[in-house]
């Protein structure tokens, strides 16, 4: 009887634990979050991209946001040079308009094209343990970025 007891008692708080959250995702906002405010609370510093862990090429910087909700601007660095346009969110959707940039040559240039051309295709986002991912209209994570103060 104190088995079964026992047993009814473990199920319950399973099922308890299971209702609060769907499987994979976190209940507080500082965990998973979606808004146009916690996109624009920091600016942003490139860690990886399809994949990579990236590292600071020669000459040049890791890439980095900015997002002004006054404004819908997003700016930045994509290694090199410097670039700044228009960009649209809606809960997760996230777009990009024609970014404008600055067109110093640098010693090596495959991280700043990489970085334009990938950011191009992101088409939604989410800040999930502080970081924030972009993801192509599948699903697929493209690039993910750690805060960096204002």
């Amino acid at each position: 009887m104190k088995k079964l007891i026992g047993i009814t008692l473990l199920a319950v708080a399973i099922f308890i634990a299971s209702c609060g959250t769907p499987s994979g995702t976190a209940s507080s906002n500082t965990k998973l979050s979606k808004t146009l405010t916690t996109l624009s609370q920091n600016n942003w510093q490139l860690f990886s991209m399809n994949g990579q862990k990236i590292t600071v090429p020669d000459g040049g910087q890791i890439p980095t946001l900015t997002f002004d909700p006054q404004s819908m601007t997003v700016s930045g660095s994509s290694s090199c040079n410097s670039f700044s346009g228009s960009f649209t969110a809606e809960k997760d959707a996230l777009s990009f308009g024609n970014l404008a940039g600055t067109r110093m040559m640098c010693p090596d240039m495959k991280m700043e094209t990489a970085f334009l051309s990938t950011i191009a295709n992101a088409k939604n986002f989410s800040i999930y343990e502080s970081k924030l991912v972009l993801n192509d209209a599948s699903g697929k994570q493209l690039m993910s970025f750690d805060p960096l103060s204002k």
